[in-house]
């Protein structure tokens, strides 16, 4: 019998750490070259969930737009980072 891993409440503050790099590390490969959700996840050692629950959070604040199926980068104004890390927070809890 496998168990699964449990997570608890005490996980959180990694999790949100985990999401912030991610995030981090989806805008940065983007800004270098356009590509899809599942190209960019595997040019940064994410899964295609990740990749795809992430992609739509830095749409949302003006990082990332999908176009024509593939995703490309905006430079990052300090406002958009205080507001995906804002997100970032509020959906961890």
């Amino acid at each position: 019998i496998h168990k699964l891993p449990t997570t608890s409440r005490s996980d959180a503050p990694q999790r949100r750490q985990r999401a912030g790099q991610y995030a981090h590390a989806i805008h940065a490969h983007l800004l270098t070259r356009t590509d899809s959700a599942a190209g960019t996840a595997r040019a940064i050692g994410a899964s295609d969930r990740t990749a795809r629950r992430t992609l739509p959070r830095l749409e949302a604040v003006g990082l990332v737009e999908l176009r024509g199926g593939r995703w490309s980068a905006h430079p990052a104004t300090l406002d958009q980072l205080e507001a995906l890390e804002a997100g970032t927070d509020e959906g961890a809890a």
